[in-house]
């Protein structure tokens, strides 16, 4: 067997010159992506091989292209990075080209839509690809700037949260999969309005009660479930106590349920939600013991069960170790940035907990040299993905440097008085004219608009720029006039730990199920055996 540049193994009759000429991996990638996207449209492959050959690779091309014949440009940052020096023999190098489709899909001339196609590649690293996934540049260059900051006290995490709630509010307009992104059909208009609030990652219909439900989902659906009153697991005095113990070693005081059961994010950061149970706690964990089984240990022994994970959850979160790669703090919103994600420490082994047994008594059942379990965010667990530890240096260095550039996120500010947003063009930079309460942009006309959240505060202003008709109402007007126009409105600043509490705006959503749910139904069980990994495959596949 013979090895490619990733370091997998390769048979020698299927190892092709792409196979060893680096320059051409991302290309060969991108083809298979653009190809599956055409075929789910009902392209021929004779179509998709002229529009690749005709307009895709002469794109690629052309984005990739520098003054130096060696380095490539990175969209994100700005910086040039040497087709040499991400050549590893040794394994998947951080920095390696990848090409990202920079916002969740893009409108085509002839009314289609599409993700991978001319207009949308934006040529980054290959960690910071995965890291984004499909989310804004805008959440990449949030996270990026409270990184560089090193700001780690509790108001700069709660301005962190608050702010990529928003953005998650945002993209939960987009369907999650592919298919159902390609499978949109959307106006001119339309389009132009979401490419705006992508690009100043602001969304403008909050009030709007199925994007609220979207966005305040937790991750794994324990809340569809059918909630059982009274369930409590077995040995759940044992738990409790020993969560008491935690709790006590390090001088931490976690919120509980009604039913006693311990919540067991930061309860500065995060609010309990509203129908947190022992029966939910035990659905939550189950899932998690069921991804760890399925698509993590794989290869290795399985230890853990919900009742592990859940007592090592509370004991990385209580202690403060090990530390999230990225610093962020811990949310369960479904798909959120900031989603709690079980990610190992050492790669070659089976991830598990510290604790000596499944069912532990006390602080002296917990052997931190068992532990190959880290309790951190979904983008510190995707950012490192499976890159040996000797390159996090690296990642961190050169994601400090992320710039995300004007035609893929607009600048905004904060007017931390309001909890307003005032967009700077470009002239606004340069002039440094950032004054709070003053818009260059484009104003919405007369009306009246209200911004729900937790915390209310009342704010005017006047905005100076070109108007677009008149509207009156809490919608926005439009049309060809153009004049000056002021605008009045009351807004109400989101804080980062209102977002249980909106799902007041609902009737029963214990009983909604997200429709673009990948997440299997929970259930407190675990299944076990072959056919349980091949469902999961399958499920993937799929």
């Amino acid at each position: 067997m013979k090895k490619d540049l990733s370091n997998s193994k390769v048979c020698p009759s299927c190892l092709t010159d792409d196979d060893r000429d680096i320059r051409k991996w991302p290309f060969r990638n991108t083809q298979q992506a653009f190809r599956l996207e055409l075929q789910a449209k009902g392209f021929s492959l004779e179509e998709i091989h002229e529009r690749w050959n005709t307009q895709i690779k002469p794109a690629l091309e052309a984005v990739t292209r520098t003054d130096r014949a060696d380095y490539w440009p990175d969209h994100y940052s700005g910086l040039e990075h040497s087709w040499q020096e991400t050549t590893s023999r040794e394994g998947k190098h951080p920095l390696q080209l990848s090409f990202d489709a920079a916002f969740p899909y893009i409108r085509l001339e002839d009314g289609r839509v599409g993700i991978h196609e001319v207009g949308n590649f934006a040529p980054t690293t290959a960690y910071r690809n995965f890291m984004k996934h499909i989310s804004l540049p805008a959440t990449v260059q949030e996270i990026a700037d409270y990184v560089t900051t090193k700001d780690l006290s509790l108001e700069a995490k709660q301005q962190l949260l608050s702010r990529l709630n928003e953005l998650h509010t945002l993209q939960c307009k987009t369907p999650y999969s592919k298919s159902a992104r390609l499978g949109l059909a959307l106006t001119s208009q339309s389009y132009e309005q979401r490419k705006n609030e992508w690009l100043y990652g602001v969304p403008q219909d909050t009030n709007d009660a199925a994007l609220i439900h979207r966005s305040t989902q937790y991750d794994g659906n324990f809340f569809s479930t059918v909630s059982r009153p009274g369930w409590k697991p077995q040995g759940w005095e044992r738990i409790l106590k020993l969560i008491e113990e935690i709790e006590a070693k390090f001088g931490k005081t976690l919120a509980r349920a009604s039913d006693g059961c311990p919540f067991f994010l930061d309860p500065e950061l995060s609010q309990i939600p509203k129908l947190w149970s022992w029966w939910h706690c035990w659905c939550f964990f189950s899932t998690r013991a069921q991804r760890m089984f399925l698509w993590c240990n794989g290869r290795f022994a399985h230890f853990d069960t919900a009742e592990t994970i859940y007592l090592e959850t509370i004991m990385q979160v209580c202690s403060g170790t090990p530390k999230d790669f990225l610093g962020l703090p811990l949310t369960i919103f479904k798909r959120h940035p900031c989603r709690l994600s079980l990610g190992k420490l050492r790669h070659d082994e089976a991830e598990r907990s510290a604790w000596k047994n499944r069912q532990p008594v006390s602080l002296a059942d917990y052997d931190i040299t068992l532990l190959n379990m880290a309790v951190e965010t979904w983008s510190s667990n995707a950012i490192k993905h499976e890159y040996h530890p000797r390159y996090y240096p690296l990642i961190l260095q050169d994601f400090k440097k992320t710039k995300i550039p004007e035609d893929s996120h607009a600048e905004f500010r904060a007017n931390q008085d309001n909890g307003t947003y005032d967009f700077a063009d470009e002239d606004d930079v340069e002039n440094g004219d950032l004054d709070q309460g003053k818009d260059h942009g484009e104003d919405q006309g007369e009306g009246d608009g209200e911004d729900e959240g937790e915390n209310e505060s009342k704010g005017k202003g006047k905005g100076k720029g070109k108007s677009k008709g008149k509207g009156k109402g809490k919608g926005k007007g439009k049309g060809k006039g153009k004049g000056k126009g002021k605008g009045k409105g009351k807004e109400k600043a989101r804080s980062p730990t209102a977002r249980p509490d909106l799902r007041r705006k609902q009737s029963q959503l214990s009983g909604h199920v997200d429709e673009d749910a990948d997440d299997e139904v929970l259930t407190p069980s675990i299944p076990s055996g072959r056919s349980a990994r091949s469902a999961a495959k399958k499920a993937r596949e799929s």
